[in-house]
């Protein structure tokens, strides 16, 4: 993560996370990832990798776009029973200081 001006950017996975040498890489092994809920059989998983982009505003607030992967998982991995996954340019995302 790093912050210039009023730029924050941060990169998933870092310069020297993941598997693959090629960072970021977007590639199996190199998310990050939360588990959402767990109950036996339907666990729910969110996955992220990319670079995000945002400008902070005087409020705290922070908006920008994220490049990269996202994908939403319920069932026991690796045979997930849903397996939702989007690439795109031009996630948005807003943080807001709490």
């Amino acid at each position: 993560m790093t912050v210039k001006g009023n730029e924050l950017t941060i990169v998933v996975p870092s310069e020297d996370g993941g598997y693959i040498a090629n960072s970021p890489s977007w590639a199996g092994g190199d998310y990050w990832w939360e588990v959402l809920h767990q109950t036996p059989g339907r666990n729910q998983v969110f996955e992220s990798c990319g670079t995000w982009t945002g400008t902070i505003q005087d409020s705290g607030r922070i908006e920008g776009t994220i490049s990269g992967t996202f994908a939403y998982y319920v069932g026991q991995g690796p045979n997930w029973t849903t397996d939702l996954f989007c690439r795109a340019t031009n996630h948005r995302f807003t943080l807001d200081k709490r």
